[in-house]
């Protein structure tokens, strides 16, 4: 996640304002991208659909909640190990 620290018009003595963050974590985004689907809607007299209006949009909060779910119950969990100057990822 990658966040900033807001523009400040004058310096205060007081603590700084919390960051914002700009992106959301990857897992979060990329469930959120698999779930957009095609919804469209017609326009026209009658519903005669002369005009049709397509967009993405999210399914259901709940469908979304799932996958998330079932992404994270069976991900691989992980422990820093150091190995050398770094820190590497490895199962646990």
């Amino acid at each position: 996640m990658r966040c900033r620290q807001p523009p400040s018009a004058t310096p205060s003595p007081g603590p700084a304002p919390p960051a914002t963050c700009l992106a959301a974590p990857a897992a979060l985004s990329q469930a959120l991208r698999a779930s957009l689907e095609m919804k469209c809607k017609c326009h026209g007299v009658s519903g005669s659909c002369s005009i049709r209006t397509c967009w993405k949009g999210l399914q259901e909060l709940r469908d979304v909640a799932a996958d998330l779910k079932t992404r994270y119950l069976s991900a691989t969990k992980v422990v820093h190990r150091p190995m050398g100057t770094r820190k590497h990822l490895v199962p646990k």
